[in-house]
């Protein structure tokens, strides 16, 4: 679960990706934001709820996981189009429950997707797979880290 500090100051580092001779780089537009926006966080619960928040929590990690698989197809086919719609769907769920690192990088992939550019699209997926990554090993903020954030 995640503690309440990395909600406060955790934040989304770059990401690496392969440069041409297979060593990891991090690329210097790569934001440093914070992984989730813990007044946004706050404000969601106390309209929903802890467990509710959790729940959806989850799905926007399950629904992001395949959507990033979507997106990588999309990409590998060319498809900006398809690319640029599932990263508007991902920039949604992500901004509505304040997860405000991978709704910028979702929003910098529609960006990229924009009159059939897919320029920097395949540096950006390998961000968001390592946002991912991070928020799954920690699931959803906890609902007992968060009682005294909340409204109430």
């Amino acid at each position: 679960m995640i503690e309440t500090s990395e909600l406060d100051g955790g934040r989304a580092g770059a990401a690496p990706a392969a440069s041409g001779n297979g060593a990891s780089v991090v690329h210097a537009y790569a934001p440093t934001l914070p992984a989730t926006d813990p007044l946004a966080v706050a404000r969601v619960r106390g309209e929903i709820g802890d467990e509710l928040y959790a729940s959806l929590f989850e799905m926007l990690l399950t629904e992001a996981a395949s959507g990033l698989a979507e997106m990588r197809s999309a990409l590998a086919g060319g498809d900006a189009r398809e690319l640029g719609e599932r990263a508007h769907r991902l920039r949604g769920g992500a901004a509505s429950l304040g997860a405000t690192a991978m709704a910028e990088t979702a929003r910098e992939l529609q960006d990229a997707s924009r009159g059939g550019e897919l320029v920097g699209a395949g540096e950006l997926l390998d961000r968001l797979e390592l946002e991912l990554e991070q928020r799954a090993r920690r699931s959803a903020p906890s609902s007992a880290a968060h009682r005294s954030t909340g409204p109430g």
